[in-house]
């Protein structure tokens, strides 16, 4: 499940057998811990939307869906959070903002 329980409440949760959550303080962090969560040596492609801009990434996950990939969200367009803390050695696919 994705999201804080402002995304997905405690009730919803309470529902689902086995579920748990993947939630950052915001939709960046969030995004940030499905990557480092789902993403791997066989991803070869990763794009880039800011979360300051809903339709960026609502237009960009078809496109990366029918790739196999995935979306992380960035703050502005400087993607302050792409330092080699935060994503480590994803140095195996190719970025797309």
């Amino acid at each position: 499940m994705v999201g804080g329980i402002s995304a997905v409440s405690g009730d919803v949760k309470g529902e689902l057998p086995g579920p748990s959550r993947i939630a950052g303080a915001n939709s960046v962090e969030t995004s940030l811990m499905m990557a480092q969560e789902f993403l791997d040596d066989e991803t070869e492609q990763l794009y880039i939307a800011t979360a300051q801009n809903y339709p960026d990434a609502l237009a960009g996950n078809s496109l990366a869906t029918m790739n196999n990939s995935g979306i992380l969200l960035v703050n502005g367009c400087e993607g302050e959070l792409l330092t080699d803390e935060s994503i480590g050695d994803w140095n195996f696919f190719t970025i797309y903002d």
